[in-house]
């Protein structure tokens, strides 16, 4: 109440002090979010007298079941394709009730590709003093698979057989002869291995045979012969 006093006489008058009220609620913060992320929002309130002002609103809600809403901040979970939705916020001062409504997309992201084994694909075996070039195929574990270039690809006996690359050069051998090929591969903290048996071949053609020893024989004696 205000007062005022003139010449031993006193006057009141009540006075209402009125608060500005809210007008408006703004949700503030990105229109996307990638599935699997969580990001925060703000809420702006603007009054008659168009001061704005953060605030906490009563209600921040969503109609879909692929966010969770906590506070103030919003998790978006796995989606099979780009979704669209909408974030709610209502926030009520004095009386009055703001509202706002924010389109938001939850951005599809791919799923972590996970390797579960490795192959090594070629020739199983090599001629001596020829080449071979492999590949290496890595199979995932949603089933499927891709050629890729392994961390490391290295044989048992590079004296019979040397790898370079993912091409391997066979040596001059005597006899046929066994080698383990190894690769290995890691992506996405994962790592597998592959193995391949190759047989480097003695290719070596005999085009005659001497047989060494006596031309002649006693009835009843032995000889001794050598090929």
């Amino acid at each position: 109440a205000l007062n005022a006093t003139y010449k031993g006489l006193t006057g009141t008058l009540d006075v209402t002090v009125k608060a500005f009220l809210p007008t408006a609620l703004e949700i503030v913060g990105p229109s996307t979010i990638k599935a699997g992320a969580t990001q925060g929002y703000l809420f702006t309130a603007t009054y008659s007298n168009g001061d704005t002002a953060q605030v906490t609103p009563a209600v921040f809600s969503t109609p879909s079941d692929r966010l969770t809403i906590s506070g103030k901040s919003v998790t978006a979970k796995t989606v099979p394709y780009d979704t669209d939705t909408v974030l709610n916020a209502s926030y009520t001062e004095n009386g009055v009730t703001v509202n706002d409504v924010l389109a938001l997309r939850i951005e599809y992201v791919a799923p972590l590709k996970i390797p579960q084994s490795l192959a090594i694909n070629g020739n199983t075996s090599v001629n001596e003093g020829s080449s071979a070039t492999y590949t290496c195929v890595v199979t995932y574990t949603d089933g499927t698979t891709a050629t890729v270039t392994p961390s490391s690809f290295s044989s048992s006996n590079a004296a019979i057989l040397a790898a370079s690359g993912l091409t391997c050069t066979a040596a001059q051998v005597s006899a046929n002869s066994s080698v383990t090929l190894t690769a290995a591969y890691s992506e996405n903290g994962t790592s597998v291995t592959g193995t391949l048996n190759v047989t480097v071949v003695d290719t070596t053609v005999l085009s005659s045979i001497v047989i060494t020893g006596a031309s002649s024989i006693q009835e009843g004696s032995s000889s001794s012969y050598t090929v």
